[in-house]
């Protein structure tokens, strides 16, 4: 399909120019339509692309995950943006925004029955506690414990740190049914150096959650939870194990934008009314990459209905 190409600039010098003259009735209605500019009826100006050559027919990419909670708009073919920063990547110093998205996307892809069935652990220090990177290799070790005696589990951690200054982290592990606190305690504090019997009894917690909702709720109040004390302790969270398997089934559409515009505008009107009152911000999916979290498998069975009312 061939896309149409506009010159914004010039079209916008012309609108202005009879902008100036006076028009009444019906006259200035039709000279106002027939003059104005592209880049308001193709949103070029809210995007940023009023002063380029701008194609008004976009194919977008949308990517579903059937059976799991996210949903992905990306546009194809339009102009790159400039960029920004780049370079040599600095230290990690704490847990960014953006850093946050791409851990709560990542949880969204995984099937929703399974992350229903997921467990929580958490590991601690007593109040003698190591630098980050020896608290780094504690982890990596227990971690390598947990995969021998499960193999066909999945996980993804998260390291904050304590009031105190001491860090912990907890683990969101898939794939696996029953594990004794016993073992997790046994496991921590064997790899910690066996510090206390104190620590043997108290340094961990292991805990089952009911359903989706409740782990959501838990990812987001503890593994999602932002930082009011920065160090370099590396990256803040990470993901390991068999997680491929309990990825939902990737299924990409090939819309024009209308079209995602109908389902842009279900989503938002749906999350919109699960925030009860508090403040939801609308996608921007224009001209840029937007997604939704939001239970996947009612979406797609109705989806022809959705994007062409």
């Amino acid at each position: 399909m061939t896309c149409s190409y506009y010159s914004l600039s010039s079209d916008e010098n012309q609108y202005k120019q009879h902008k100036q003259h006076k028009f009444s009735g019906s006259s200035y209605a039709s000279v106002k339509d027939h003059c104005a500019p592209p880049g308001r009826e193709e949103d070029g100006r809210r995007i940023g692309l009023s002063n380029v050559t701008y194609p008004t027919a976009v194919k977008y990419e949308v990517q579903a995950y059937d059976g799991a909670s996210l949903i992905e708009s990306s546009p194809v073919g339009l102009p790159k943006r400039k960029q920004r920063g780049g370079g040599r990547r600095g230290k990690i110093t704490t847990f960014s925004r953006a850093a946050r998205k791409r851990m709560m996307k990542k949880l969204a892809t995984f099937r929703r029955e399974v992350v229903a069935r997921a467990l929580f652990i958490t590991l601690t220090y007593p109040a003698e506690y190591p630098d980050g990177e020896r608290a780094k290799r504690d982890l990596f070790s227990f971690l390598k414990r947990l995969k021998r005696k499960y193999p066909n589990a999945a996980w993804i951690w998260r390291e904050e740190l304590q009031k105190r200054g001491a860090p912990h982290f907890h683990i969101l592990v898939l794939g696996v049914d029953f594990i004794p606190h016993g073992w997790v305690a046994l496991a921590w504090w064997d790899v910690c150096g066996r510090i206390s019997i104190e620590h043997l009894k108290a340094g961990t917690e292991v805990r089952r959650v009911k359903s989706y909702k409740q782990c959501v709720w838990y990812v987001s109040k503890y593994l999602a939870k932002g930082e009011e004390v920065e160090a370099e302790l590396g990256r803040r969270w990470g993901l390991g194990g068999c997680w491929r398997r309990f990825v939902g089934a990737l299924r990409v559409f090939k819309l024009v934008r209308s079209e995602v515009a109908n389902l842009a505008r279900l989503l938002d009107g749906i999350l919109q009314r699960k925030a009860k009152g508090r403040r939801y911000k609308r996608r921007k999916f224009i001209a840029r990459k937007a997604f939704w979290l939001y239970d996947v498998s009612p979406i797609l069975d109705r989806f022809d209905g959705i994007i062409r009312p």
